[in-house]
């Protein structure tokens, strides 16, 4: 199975979200601060039960056409919310929404800001940097760079088209520890690799070969832990495999066994959390979520209603997984599998009935950022906590 990136934006905006979609984030608010202040009440009466509670993020309100819409794309632990938006020229901006509804626009100065150019930021550290992609040349495809943003609002370059072999097309950061390290994958027509720069600006090659001729090849750094590991996956001839790059610069392949399928296409690394677990699919015929703990074993599942696919997403610290599925109909919805082994269905309520959830972020919290798309087919960011 060829490695597929999932797509997975200095300025202050006096632009906000929606009244309705600020009305909700804060309200949504409530319950965790009432959770939290359970915590120091010393009566004996046992805390009511914390209802999860949906938010819209619409950062242009209520969007107008299929093009139009608000991704999020990662949830730092402190609840600030970072992704991308599509104004009415199809423009993408970056933005950083945080808790209590201060929304930062987010530009690259070098990014066109003509039809299906624009800025998305993919990733944010505990410390407010932020790394994402901009369109930087007009070509049909688009000529994507990576940037990155500090805390303190400046803009830099971590990797251009001028630090790799020519002929790249596109460099995407997925993710920023909070060593300011910068990792993700970049592509040119045939290939994607992946690649990491340190804090530094050090290029970081990763011990992994391609070989031209047997494809669809293919890999790339699907998340960079907090602490500097990384994972990913790459295509090599034969099935494709996962891999943990860890910050003592050690790595090892991450390869989900086989048992026999001889339909077995490989293992996808999705994310990695602070104990060394690591959550990501396996593939077949189908695919299936997997979970490999620290000492090596894979647990391998799928959610309740699965008819098709399903992939882990994001694994937090105390061990709970969000990922996303397929059901009979085709519908995509995501789910939360509990560290006792429950599952919980992952479905905003203003989404499509049949089907149109996809979660994109998760942090140590448990809250969820993710997208979905209503009955026009609009697409909407949503936050759950």
């Amino acid at each position: 199975m060829a490695w597929s990136p999932t797509l997975m934006c200095p300025k202050r905006s006096p632009m906000a979200i929606s009244a309705n979609a600020r009305r909700g984030l804060r309200l949504a608010l409530i319950p965790l601060l009432m959770v939290l202040a359970a915590g120091c009440n010393t009566s004996s009466q046992p805390a009511s039960p914390h209802i999860p509670t949906y938010a819209t993020i619409d950062i242009l309100g209520a969007p107008t056409n299929q093009f139009m819409g608000t991704r999020p794309t990662a949830i730092r632990n402190d609840g600030t919310v970072v992704g991308c938006f599509t104004d009415t020229g199809f423009v993408s901006h970056g933005f950083v929404l945080s808790p209590d509804g201060t929304l930062t626009t987010v530009d690259d100065p070098a990014a066109l800001k003509g039809y299906g150019a624009g800025t998305c930021i993919s990733s944010i550290n505990s410390f407010g940097a932020v790394a994402g992609t901009y369109v930087a040349v007009p070509t049909i495809l688009g000529l994507w760079q990576g940037f990155a943003r500090g805390s303190d609002g400046q803009f830099s370059s971590p990797l251009t088209s001028a630090d790799i072999p020519p002929g790249a097309i596109r460099i995407t950061p997925t993710s920023i520890d909070d060593a300011g390290d910068i990792a993700g994958f970049y592509e040119d027509n045939i290939f994607s690799y992946p690649f990491m720069v340190s804090h530094n600006g050090q290029l970081i090659l990763l011990p992994i070969s391609f070989q031209p001729g047997f494809g669809p090849p293919g890999g790339g750094i699907n998340y960079l832990s907090a602490e500097g590991d990384a994972v990913g996956t790459f295509d090599p001839v034969g099935p494709s495999s996962g891999f943990v790059r860890h910050s003592d610069s050690s790595f090892e392949f991450v390869a989900a066994p086989s048992n026999g399928d001889p339909n077995y296409a490989g293992t996808d690394a999705r994310c990695i959390n602070s104990s060394g677990s690591i959550v990501g699919a396996v593939y077949s015929n189908v695919s299936h979520s997997f979970l490999r703990a620290p000492d090596g074993t894979f647990t391998i599942f799928d959610p309740p209603g699965i008819a098709g696919r399903s992939i882990a997403m994001f694994i937090n610290a105390s061990g709970a997984i969000v990922g996303n599925f397929q059901d009979a109909n085709s519908g995509q919805h995501g789910y939360l599998r509990n560290t006792d082994g429950s599952f919980v269905i992952i479905d905003d309520p203003n989404a499509l009935p049949s089907g149109a959830t996809s979660i994109t972020g998760f942090n140590d919290l448990g809250q969820i950022v993710g997208t979905y798309s209503d009955a026009q087919g609009y697409g909407h960011g949503f936050i759950r906590q």
